[in-house]
């Protein structure tokens, strides 16, 4: 049985296991909307995956964004969660991406693992429909796994600044990585108001470090919902 909020606020009332403390109804803005996603050069797999998804029209925010990105400005994009962030830099990023060469082309750098794997399987679907490969390398990525990775690099990698600072300062797979993250041309950081205070010092050396080692130069996204 499908509730709405307000029915199921007073469900809720009624049941011994729940006690409503408070409540409040927060009104929502109307949304700006950009571009129709037939209106945009995807490739055709990608927008049906997206009608599929039942996207069907850019948010203005994402079209913005999308528009930055292609022309190869670094962009920060800040939206409320929930709201799109991820496809306002994905799908740019894999519109642009070709299926046939077989090395990284965009890092995706997260701050927890846990967020990875999150993101790993909603980027997912996107990715795959245009043929592109995807691969997470964490300090929980088994050796095996990351031959594969050195192997047949996929096109999208998913990663954290730690992983990358131990895989170019003292890793067994030292002389891997670089040759691994060399033709990098799309850079994102999520969730970049974590990036502060030491940490982000942290993070904004081992960025520098990273660009030295890159043919071109890349172009560099933050996100975050504050």
């Amino acid at each position: 049985m499908t509730f709405t909020p307000s029915r199921l606020i007073e469900e809720l009332k009624k049941s011994p296991n729940f006690d409503v403390c408070y409540q409040r109804r927060l009104s929502s803005d109307d949304a700006k909307w950009g571009r129709n996603i037939t209106e945009v050069d995807f490739p055709r797999p990608l927008i049906t995956k997206l009608q599929e998804k039942g996207i069907y029209r850019l948010f203005e925010f994402q079209d913005q964004a999308l528009q930055s990105i292609r022309a190869g400005k670094d962009t920060v994009i800040v939206a409320p969660t929930a709201n799109g962030k991820t496809e306002a830099f994905m799908l740019p990023i894999i519109s642009r991406l070709s299926s046939e060469e077989k090395k990284v082309q965009a890092l995706l750098i997260y701050p927890t693992n846990a967020l990875i794997n999150d993101q790993f399987q909603k980027i997912r679907p996107l990715i795959e429909s245009v043929g592109l490969g995807l691969a997470c390398f964490t300090g929980d990525t088994p050796p095996e796994d990351r031959q594969k990775i050195f192997g047949t690099p996929p096109s999208v990698l998913l990663t954290n600044i730690d992983t990358i600072h131990a895989n170019l300062s003292k890793s067994h797979y030292k002389a891997q990585f670089k040759e691994l993250l060399r033709s990098v041309r799309f850079i994102v950081l999520d969730e970049i108001h974590t990036y502060v205070g030491t940490f982000g010092s942290h993070a904004h050396m081992i960025l520098k470090r990273l660009k030295r080692l890159l043919e071109g130069s890349p172009v560099v996204i933050g996100a975050s919902a504050t």
